[in-house]
């Protein structure tokens, strides 16, 4: 009897060390998604994030990454002679990216059964932390970006809107030197500018919808604007003749409109 009981003990032990062995996997391969066609992970360095912050960090890389082809990261492999060697596989370059929002974000990886997973460190954790309260914030006003910018794209509706309603698309003191410029011209001018669309529109013309990073609180209060902006929009954009730049929008009054401020 005694034997059996000690064998009985020797399995439960056995089997509570496999659950954890399971438990401790599964929690450190949790955070994977799909990069055209490759699984890649998240490994967070900063261990009291919770669960829902982790999955917005995952959705958003993701996304983010989505953004990005495979021609354009090169994984540089650590060799023996690295500082980093044994505690990081390598470190990636990200290459002439049209659209890149995981500057400063994605540096560091490990390998593990073949596929990358990213180290997600303090600084990244402290970043992506900060966003995801300024998103939860301004929850309404930065879900209805993604209708204004559908607008941007596609051309807004100005037929019925008086001036003052067309100039309420623009924040900042450049558009009222468009209006000293223009003189009589300069309804039909800002018209054109919410409205008129090429057709077909020039792919690097607009940008895909931007990761939750380049939202921000608006902190620039020595620039005299009214209504004051309250988020600051900052879409990364790809052009044949500037290769990357960035295209910003305010949250100001209620309302998204074209930033005409110099940041």
């Amino acid at each position: 009897m005694r034997d059996l009981n000690q064998r009985i003990m020797k399995r439960l032990i056995m089997t509570a060390i496999m659950l954890s062995v399971v438990h401790g996997y599964a929690q450190t391969t949790n955070w994977t998604f799909q990069w055209h066609g490759q699984t890649m992970g998240l490994d967070f360095e900063v261990t009291n994030l919770t669960k829902s912050v982790k999955a917005a960090i995952r959705d958003d890389i993701a996304y983010s990454m989505s953004l990005i082809p495979t021609t354009n990261i090169v994984f540089e492999v650590f060799p023996p002679t690295s500082p980093s060697y044994g505690k990081y596989t390598g470190f990636a370059d990200f290459y002439f990216p049209r659209i890149n929002y995981c500057g400063g974000i994605l540096c560091f990886y490990k390998t593990v059964g073949g596929n990358v997973r990213w180290q997600i460190g303090e600084e990244a954790s402290s970043k992506y932390l900060s966003v995801i309260a300024l998103t939860n914030q301004y929850a309404s006003a930065i879900h209805s970006f993604s209708n204004f910018y559908h607008n941007v794209i596609t051309g807004f509706d100005v037929s019925g809107m008086t001036l003052e309603e067309k100039k309420s698309f623009f924040s900042g003191s450049l558009l009222d030197e468009w209006e000293q410029e223009k003189g009589d011209e300069f309804e039909q001018f800002i018209t054109a500018g919410l409205s008129l669309r090429p057709s077909p529109f020039p792919e690097w013309a607009s940008p895909p919808l931007p990761s939750i990073l380049a939202f921000s609180k608006w902190e620039i209060d020595e620039i005299d604007v009214v209504p004051k902006p309250e988020l600051l929009c900052q879409m990364r954009r790809w052009s044949p003749m500037n290769k990357n730049t960035l295209w910003s929008f305010v949250y100001a009054g209620g309302k998204w409109r074209y930033c005409l401020i110099e940041l």
